[in-house]
């Protein structure tokens, strides 16, 4: 009996296969072809409008958890000046950072790709010396899109900083799936809301950037109206009246643009409903469909994790903060790969996770 492999030269683990047999006419030996199927890579982005949303944490526990289900996640951290994802690792500052292969130092991500305990994660650490950098050149950003898109990965995971600068806003429509974390202080909310109508506007005016008409309207009639920037269905209206073509097109990217939106450190079920709500405002104001798609209980035992540099995905997996972060996977249609464990019942999983606890610790 002969194997034969496509795709890959040799067997991984963290890939699907499907096994068929046929016969060898040349001399009629059974041969089984084992088939890579496509692995289609996703990019997801974490941000909030401001600093102490939790987004840090959230991105390192999901991909911890996405990596102890059986995919292969690389973690990259783009917060620019402010990185500190290898820290909620517990992996020492790495001599290679993202402000290396920005600044040209290095020419490709693989070399500043860090190995973790776990198998299935790696990280790419950001740059603390690049504070005070406002905006990257837009070649710059393109190089980093097309080398992310290069990267080994099923999901990739980019951990971005606070605020609304061009960096944090290009870098999150790096995917149509961005993810906006937020608590449930008004605040909050009001920096999420800001932060979205200006990732909308960043989209429009680049989808505009070498027509100078349609820019300047979106400019003046639009963010910077003397009555404040207009809700995006108003001004969508104000393009329509100069170019209808133009219009058509910004309907099109404001319907591709499918951000979810995370509420963290809920202290009672009852906020949940600020999440709906919430969504039903940016839907009326800004013309998005933001998915809710969940909440992350206040939990003690997130900060706890946070004082051992331990995820707590990994200290503590039967918390209520994590059998909420293995719900949002679940929401996103993400199964135990290796059909270990039903991440919605935490038995086996506790018990698997406690043999993987173990490479962490050391």
């Amino acid at each position: 009996m002969y194997i034969k492999r496509y795709g890959e030269n040799n067997f991984d683990e963290k890939y699907l296969f499907m096994i068929n047999e046929h016969t060898s006419p040349e001399n009629n030996q059974d041969i089984i072809y084992i088939l890579q199927e496509t692995t289609v890579r996703k990019i997801w982005t974490f941000a909030g409008g401001k600093g102490g949303t939790g987004k840090t944490a959230m991105t390192a526990n999901i991909g911890i958890a996405m990596a102890t289900m059986g995919y292969y996640v690389i973690l990259v951290d783009a917060d620019l000046g402010g990185a500190n994802l290898h820290t909620i690792l517990n992996i020492k500052r790495p001599r290679l950072t993202l402000a290396d292969f920005i600044n040209r130092r290095v020419e490709n991500l693989n070399d500043i790709l860090l190995t973790t305990p776990s198998e299935n994660l790696r990280l790419i650490s950001g740059g603390g010396d690049m504070v005070g950098l406002a905006n990257i050149p837009y070649q710059s950003k393109i190089r980093l899109k097309r080398n992310l898109d290069m990267l080994e990965a099923d999901y990739i995971l980019i951990d971005l900083g606070a605020g609304t600068n061009f960096n944090t806003l290009d870098f999150f429509v790096l995917s149509n799936e961005g993810f906006v974390v937020c608590n449930p202080e008004p605040t909050a909310k009001i920096n999420a809301y800001s932060f979205l109508k200006s990732v909308v506007y960043r989209l429009i005016e680049n989808e505009f950037r070498n027509d100078s008409h349609i820019k300047e309207l979106i400019i003046k009639e639009g963010r910077n109206n003397k009555k404040g920037s207009l809700a995006i269905p108003d001004l969508i209206r104000r393009i329509e009246m100069n170019d209808q073509d133009a219009a058509v097109r910004v309907r099109k990217i404001i319907s591709d643009f499918r951000p979810k939106f995370i509420l963290n450190r809920l202290r009672r079920y009852s906020q949940e409903r600020e999440g709906l709500q919430f969504s039903g405002l940016t839907e009326k104001y800004l013309g998005i469909t933001l998915e809710y798609l969940g909440m992350v209980r206040d939990d003690s035992h997130v900060i706890d994790s946070c004082e051992l540099m331990m995820p707590f995905v990994l200290q503590f997996p039967g918390c209520g903060a994590s059998k909420d972060i293995y719900n949002l996977i679940g929401k996103l249609g993400l199964q135990d790969r290796l059909g270990r464990f039903d991440p919605n019942r935490s038995g086996k999983l506790k018990k698997y996770i406690k043999s993987e606890q173990r490479y962490w610790s050391h």
